[in-house]
């Protein structure tokens, strides 16, 4: 967040625990690094039907920390006037928290099955080698599992965006980034996709 906004990572927790603590707008997970925003689907979802729906549910399933999703549906069950769709999210979130948590669970262990564990050893070795660090597959084969799965992405990628991303931050603060989770997860595309400097 700190590099997106162009922030401090001071000012930015500082941010997160206004927010979340004073404000009470948000909550901030620290075991996942998630962010639920307490009011969006009160306020985001004017037109609903099925394919906002099927969205939610899906989207629903990628949350890891499943108190924010209980955050988020608490509030809305205060409220009155909510579109119908955004109604039967809360009732499938409520009726099948259950049920999400094992589906998470089983995408994330078929996308691990389906990688080579050859490609995560080079890659971690690649990024080990570039950085100082002694990171393990296991550590980040999730992260470059998710993005051999949404894209055909191949080893020569992840090499790139480790090249452009150790160019970038090793003489810098963010050099802390410079780490599996960071690389390798959802920005990883568009880093991937960053002019040469």
């Amino acid at each position: 967040m700190a590099f997106e906004l162009g922030y401090s990572p001071e000012a930015v927790k500082s941010l997160i625990d206004r927010f979340e603590n004073c404000y009470g707008v948000i909550k901030f997970s620290q075991a996942t690094k998630e962010i639920a925003l307490k009011n969006y689907l009160k306020y985001s979802i004017v037109k609903g039907g099925k394919p906002v729906f099927d969205c939610l549910k899906k989207e629903a399933k990628n949350v890891r920390d499943r108190s924010l999703l209980d955050f988020v549906v608490s509030s809305l069950n205060e409220c009155g006037n909510l579109n119908k769709t955004v109604k039967d999210f809360v009732a499938y979130i409520t009726r099948n928290d259950n049920d999400n948590e094992n589906d998470n669970d089983n995408e994330n262990e078929n996308d691990n099955e389906r990688i080579d564990p050859r490609i995560v050893e080079q890659i971690v070795d690649y990024l080990n080698r570039r950085t100082g660090a002694s990171f393990t597959p296991k550590n980040a084969e999730k992260y470059i599992a998710a993005r051999m799965s949404e894209a055909d992405y191949n080893i020569e990628d992840f090499f790139a965006v480790i090249d452009k991303k150790c160019r970038q931050w090793s003489d810098t603060d963010f050099k802390q980034y410079l780490t599996p989770k960071t690389l390798f997860g959802d920005l990883f595309d568009s880093y991937l996709n960053e002019p040469n400097f």
